[in-house]
């Protein structure tokens, strides 16, 4: 057996020896990746688009402006995930979400391993309201044409994500609905899916 053999074996008996000992209803010989959820939220405040960000309080990446996120918990949606970090680190509430922006999964995005994060495009309304909880140490509104340098783990790149889709999604409205804004008549929201 080659040395690349022997290694990946022991990693293996490794990994096996790990999830049998982990809360896990179940085991299996691949390794668990961790799963995040994160949220994009804009808001058009005097005809600027702003998106909101969190300054990281702990490691890895302290100090770093990132998008409000966290892990996912074995009981709760993805959705349910997203919703409680942002309100756990920013105290925005009675927002919901609007579309899924993409997952991100990488390797190497995240000092601690293995981590896919799924990100959420939500809208706040223009005049809310921000602080800082949790593990986030400041929580402020940048607008997204002038994001802070080095941003957090791969944030930036889904910040541009979530511009495109959001683009996307009101010139498909727009041509939909027949009017700029991609607001379609109460009727058509109703019935049309």
């Amino acid at each position: 057996m080659t040395a690349l053999g022997k290694e990946r074996d022991a990693k293996a008996r490794s990994a096996r020896t790990t999830i049998r000992h982990s809360r896990a209803p179940y085991c299996y010989d691949y390794p668990r990746p961790m799963v995040t959820a994160d949220c994009v939220v804009v808001r058009d405040r005097a005809g600027v688009r702003e998106v909101l960000l969190i300054r990281r309080g702990k490691a890895p990446m302290k100090g770093r402006w990132a998008l409000p996120g966290g892990f996912v918990e074995e009981t709760e949606s993805l959705e349910a995930a997203a919703l409680r970090e942002l309100r756990e680190e920013t105290g925005l509430k009675g927002v919901r979400l609007l579309a899924q922006v993409g997952a991100y999964g990488d390797p190497g995005r995240d000092p601690r391993g293995r981590v896919i994060t799924v990100a959420f495009l939500v809208k706040a309304p223009p005049g809310a309201e921000v602080r800082a909880g949790d593990d986030a140490k400041a929580a402020k509104w940048f607008p997204v044409a002038r994001l802070p340098g080095r941003m957090a783990f791969d944030h930036e790149r889904i910040v541009g994500d979530a511009s495109k889709l959001q683009r996307t999604t009101t010139a498909q409205r727009s041509r939909e609905c027949g009017n700029e804004f991609g607001v379609c008549p109460r009727a058509y929201r109703t019935h049309r899916k």
